[in-house]
């Protein structure tokens, strides 16, 4: 059975223009890229993103989820687990951003590297890739914080401004929970890399593999900034992917006690763990774990 979904949860999250020529990442400010090369996402917009504040009641916990979706779905999609977060006393932030097509797809006539490249500038904006070109404002981390700053002044009373940090308001990258399904696992993990976040949370992913050699890209491999004892996983044990899930999991030197796998009959094994279409039904049992909570 769905869970019940109150409306008061909610926030109508508009069309931000806080355009800013700077994104400044975890103290790493990177210039935005020239007009002309905006070609596939340039766009401070945040519609599409869905907003959840603490549930009336809860104590708030004083950490930001950011939910990354996976190819082709929508944070619209996936309200079950972002109501749930709320009711646990998350600030939460479900973003929408360029994902029509997958990483793998991308990358499908290209070598090791690819993978990694595509995923750094889908996430920070930093122009890491030929294949892409994301802006820092289109890029995952740059909508989190338009959409951080848009709420901070919007609904102050809320708590949001405690995610910004220093006079360019930078996002606080240590009371953030960045978790992604699918795609968006892969993401997650690329943030978890290259920034010190609270957790790193994986839904259904990462799905990454070379095609010429069958195996898992390098960028799996990479030194983490955050550590390995805060990051969490969940696939549903028939999803197809769960080979490539599993090695970039051993990559990561996650624990035993970090991965969980679960069962069920479903029609749809990848999508089960988070969407709200498929969910298995005690689901949500697996979530508090990846949350940490």
């Amino acid at each position: 059975m769905p869970m019940h979904r109150p409306r008061w949860r909610t926030l109508v999250c508009g069309v931000a223009t806080l355009v800013s020529a700077w994104i400044g990442v975890s103290g790493l400010s990177v210039p935005a890229l020239a007009a002309q090369e905006k070609v596939k996402a340039s766009s401070s917009s945040n519609s599409g993103n869905v907003v959840r504040r603490p549930a009336p009641g809860v104590a708030p916990r004083n950490q930001l989820v950011i939910f990354i979706p996976g190819t082709g779905l929508r944070p619209s999609q996936s309200t079950e687990f972002l109501d749930y977060a709320a009711g646990l006393g998350f600030h939460v932030i479900g973003v929408a951003y360029p994902n029509s097509k997958s990483v793998a797809t991308i990358c499908a006539k290209e070598g090791d590297l690819c993978f990694g490249q595509v995923r750094e500038e889908i996430v920070s904006g930093r122009p890491t890739s030929s294949k892409v070109s994301i802006d820092q404002e289109a890029s995952i981390l740059g909508r989190a914080r338009a959409q951080v700053r848009l709420l901070a002044t919007s609904a102050p009373a809320d708590g949001w401004n405690r995610y910004l940090t220093g006079e360019e308001r930078r996002l606080l990258f240590g009371d953030l929970v960045v978790i992604g399904h699918s795609q968006g696992a892969g993401h997650a993990a690329m943030v978890g890399i290259k920034f010190p976040v609270a957790r790193v949370g994986m839904f259904s992913g990462p799905n990454d593999i070379v095609r010429d050699t069958g195996s898992v890209p390098s960028w799996t491999r990479a030194n983490r900034v955050t550590p390995s004892g805060q990051w969490r996983a969940l696939s549903h044990r028939e999803d197809s992917g769960l080979p490539e899930h599993t090695t970039s999991w051993n990559n990561f030197a996650m624990s035993a006690a970090s991965r969980q796998t679960i069962g069920g009959k479903t029609a749809n094994p990848h999508q089960s763990v988070v969407v709200d279409a498929f969910l298995l039904s005690g689901v949500s049992g697996r979530w508090r774990t990846l949350l940490g909570a």
